[in-house]
């Protein structure tokens, strides 16, 4: 049996139910991050989504409520 000190880590601070209502009331700045993440990735991958349509024509897509 684990002790409660050794379950840090593990268990979520957030219900799942907490995070989605995060997602709704909170700006995330979703495309910065995605921006950010996209920089450390290789050009290939950026080129290949483009072209299979995963990311639609701008590369990244809005989430409801998300300004562009």
């Amino acid at each position: 049996m684990r002790a409660a000190q050794d379950m840090i880590g593990i268990i979520p601070q957030l219900t799942f139910f907490e995070f989605m209502e995060k997602l709704k009331e909170e700006d995330f700045n979703g495309k910065e991050e995605f921006d950010k993440i996209r920089q450390e990735l290789p050009n290939w991958v950026e080129e290949l989504d483009k072209k299979s349509g995963v990311l639609g024509n701008e590369g990244y897509i809005y989430v409801i409520g998300e300004k562009k």
